[in-house]
């Protein structure tokens, strides 16, 4: 299945990058180099009594983006470092799209796809059928590319087979070399 995954905007140089698509079936080519951002979305601690937090690193890869019906500006996979949570050592491999800005804004869409991945061979996937499944979206802003993602969870495989919850999903400046960035997730994974 593909992975289409909320796009952390603060990749690349959106919406004045040369990567936007304007077509549905036509894939654009991935800028090489992204703007460096200048400040990173605040982490908002959930209150929730049973939370799920982790801090990952994540490194990313431009990519060329998939054909879409809405025009995008950049995408990416992006593969995170195992990190302690409440759930165990988990990571976090998936996909980000960031989607075109309306002229004059400082702010657009974005989506993720991918899954986050636990000792035990569990799996939360976001925006995806099967496994523990989350569906995210949010917005990225220029500039600095700084995104911010609300999650839900809405069932899994494994122990998460029945799962539910959701969150927010903080990610920080982007840094062109190496290709990294910090992301904060904040909320609840219930097992049942």
């Amino acid at each position: 299945m593909e992975q289409v995954v909320l796009s952390l905007c603060f990749l690349a140089g959106c919406g004045a990058s040369s990567a936007t698509t304007t077509s549905s079936s036509t894939p654009t080519a991935a800028p090489t180099t992204i703007p460096l951002a200048t400040s990173a979305p605040s982490p908002m601690p959930t209150t929730d009594r049973d939370p799920f937090q982790v801090n990952f690193l994540q490194h990313y890869q431009l990519i060329a983006c998939p054909a879409e019906p809405n025009p995008t500006n950049l995408c990416y996979t992006l593969q995170d470092d195992p990190s302690a949570s409440s759930l165990g050592m988990i990571l976090f491999a998936g996909t980000d799209i960031l989607y075109v800005r309306q002229e004059g804004a400082s702010c657009g869409p974005a989506e993720r796809q991918g899954a986050l991945k636990l000792a035990d061979g569990s799996t939360v996937t976001i925006h995806a059928t099967g496994t523990l499944t989350i569906h995210a979206t949010g917005m990225y802003c220029v500039p600095g590319y700084p995104v911010q993602f609300t999650f839900t969870v809405t069932g899994g495989t494994g122990k998460y087979r029945h799962a539910a919850g959701g969150g927010t999903i903080a990610v920080g400046p982007a840094g062109n070399n190496p290709p990294i960035a910090t992301e904060f997730w904040s909320g609840t994974i219930h097992q049942s």
